[in-house]
């Protein structure tokens, strides 16, 4: 069982970490939220959390995604990376990992899958760039493009599709790739079941 001095300091931490999204989302990025999806879905559920006096499961959730995405924003927003597109292509989806989003939106999580691995090659000492034009590939590093896919269902087709439209964008700007493939959504690999305080 959690004590409440420790939701108490997880509630401090998200409330501060939450208030930075905020600014990036309404001073930075001017990002307009949509009700019930995406990042306002995300942002009202940790916002329950911080109402409460317990940690359930759909706060884990929560916390997990709200985590992950404000960790990687430090990250790019400390070293002078532009991401807003990318954080305004948050905003439809849903953003548990593991679970289809309604009526083919799933963009929160394509977009966070950008935004965390540009963080992560940041943070292992990389200049990364992330194009602020989203018809082109998803990370810049030298000569070398990063498309990051993150598919509701894996078929193969659809993959090599994918791996072709890559290949032909890669020749035709004569560079070297990384194709990266989120899978968690298409295997259904859901954040496991814990016990609620």
């Amino acid at each position: 069982m959690i004590s409440q001095e420790n939701i108490a300091l997880v509630q401090r931490n998200l409330k501060a970490d939450l208030a930075f999204l905020m600014y990036l989302i309404e001073r930075k990025c001017n990002v307009v939220l949509i009700e019930n999806t995406g990042l306002k879905k995300l942002i009202d559920d940790c916002n329950s959390f911080l109402d409460s006096s317990a940690i359930t499961n759909v706060d884990l959730i929560a916390l997990n995604a709200a985590t992950s995405l404000i960790a990687s924003l430090k990250i790019l927003w400390r070293n002078n990376i532009e991401f807003c597109q990318q954080l305004k292509a948050c905003n439809t989806g849903d953003y548990e990992y593991g679970k289809l989003s309604s009526g083919g939106k799933h963009f929160y999580k394509d977009f966070e899958f950008e935004l965390w691995s540009a963080a992560l090659m940041v943070r292992n000492g990389l200049k990364v760039a992330l194009p602020q034009r989203l018809d082109s590939n998803d990370i810049l590093y030298d000569d070398i493009e990063v498309q990051c896919k993150h598919p509701d269902v894996f078929d193969r087709d659809r993959v090599d599709k994918y791996l072709r439209e890559f290949t032909k964008s890669l020749n035709t700007r004569r560079r070297y790739g990384v194709f990266g493939i989120a899978i968690e959504d298409c295997f259904h690999l859901q954040l496991g079941e814990f016990a609620s305080t």
